[in-house]
């Protein structure tokens, strides 16, 4: 979609289309609301300042909207299904993990959940397994307030990422 066409949607179809990007409604829509955008840069920079304001809620729920790194059944599923999922194309590198990377990805995931409530979030695209193993093993000794400034870090990455597919995409 260019630029020019998501300046152009109606503000209900661009709070839907900015929702396939960052699961907060209110990021959403403060971002939609802001159209027009001059430039793609202009765009990812106010998007980057609207997400900066979220509270913690927010975080949290956007946070919950993305699948546990290394929950294999729930990407194949997804990948089975065919879908354009974001995740499906973020995460994809991890259903050809090693088993035990796997299996300690799940089980570190299920020990952070328990310890901080959200899910860990990790911006996936170009990096492998391993590596986000490691990153999850170092957030599991931080405290809570740390893991979700952390967290907040990754996901505007996630944003970010997904914005510029979103103005990359063809035909939408």
């Amino acid at each position: 979609m260019t630029l020019e066409a998501f300046n152009g949607l109606e503000v209900d179809e661009a709070v839907a289309r900015l929702r396939t990007c960052c699961e907060s409604e209110r990021w959403a829509r403060a971002v939609a609301d802001a159209r027009p955008y001059g430039s793609p840069d202009a765009l990812l920079a106010d998007a980057r300042v609207r997400w900066r304001e979220a509270d913690e809620a927010e975080l949290l729920a956007a946070f919950a909207a993305h699948p546990r790194i290394g929950d294999v059944a729930r990407l194949r599923a997804r990948f089975s299904r065919g879908g354009d999922d974001p995740a499906n194309r973020e995460q994809g590198q991890v259903l050809t993990a090693d088993d035990a990377v796997l299996q300690r990805l799940k089980t570190l995931n299920d020990v952070y959940f328990e310890r901080f409530g959200f899910i860990f979030i990790v911006r996936a695209a170009g990096r492998s397994a391993a590596e986000m193993l490691a990153l999850l093993e170092a957030g599991l000794v931080e405290d809570r307030a740390s893991e979700i400034a952390r967290a907040a870090r990754e996901q505007e990455e996630i944003m970010v990422l997904r914005l510029t597919r979103l103005l990359q995409e063809s035909g939408s």
